[in-house]
């Protein structure tokens, strides 16, 4: 899963769980989950756009990097059963369970109503299925297997920057928030997303040879 908030669109992760929550708050549900059970607690990882954008840089122009392919993914891994009550947390919902189900009926019969909250909220003109796809909710919520890359080449070679899922996520969902893309519920969270910035690791000194 790539996380980023740039722009949404009907595939993008961060756009399309803020539109089906966002819904939900809308219409007075609990955010339950749409996947299937073995989904919401496999173990699932994502990557952070920003942290992408950097470790291609890195990988273009660092001689270390030359001549190899790398996994660039967050330092943690995560499940769904885990971030889910985060998540619910920003939107002002109680988090539910797993209730499987295809979200096109309720996307197609939302648009009305995201129409509304343009016009209620000042949000930035949209459609709903320019923001968010059910058909890709439906991929991403069923992913019922292990996904764990090792990024073991990319350290080796010294390329030190990670970052967390968690609050890079929620931090995406508030940033789209900020701009005026969709509207969020009271929370802790819902604030202008400042991420500071990460530290520079700087690689260690060649070995040297006796």
């Amino acid at each position: 899963h790539i996380v980023c908030a740039a722009e949404p669109g009907p595939f993008s992760l961060v756009s399309t769980l803020a539109a089906y929550a966002t819904l939900c708050r809308e219409t007075g549900r609990p955010l339950t989950f749409p996947g299937t059970q073995a989904c919401f607690r496999s173990v699932s990882q994502a990557t952070d756009a920003d942290l992408l954008a950097r470790a291609a840089i890195w990988s273009a122009t660092a001689p270390a990097g030359r001549n190899q392919s790398f996994n660039v993914v967050n330092a943690d891994y995560f499940r769904w059963c885990n971030l889910w009550p985060a998540v619910a947390e920003l939107f002002g919902l109680e988090p539910g369970g797993v209730e499987t189900r295809s979200l096109v009926p309720e996307f197609e019969a939302g648009e009305a109503l995201w129409q509304r909250l343009v016009r209620r909220e000042g949000l930035r003109p949209s459609r709903l299925r320019d923001v968010a796809s059910a058909a890709f909710a439906y991929f991403l919520f069923r992913a019922d297997w292990d996904d764990m890359s090792s990024t073991a080449a990319l350290r080796r070679c010294y390329f030190g920057e990670c970052v967390e899922t968690e609050p890079v996520l929620l931090a995406q969902l508030a940033e789209l928030r900020r701009r005026q893309l969709v509207p969020l519920g009271r929370s802790p969270h819902d604030r202008r997303a400042e991420r500071p910035p990460l530290p520079r690791v700087r690689p260690p000194p060649p070995l040297r040879r006796w």
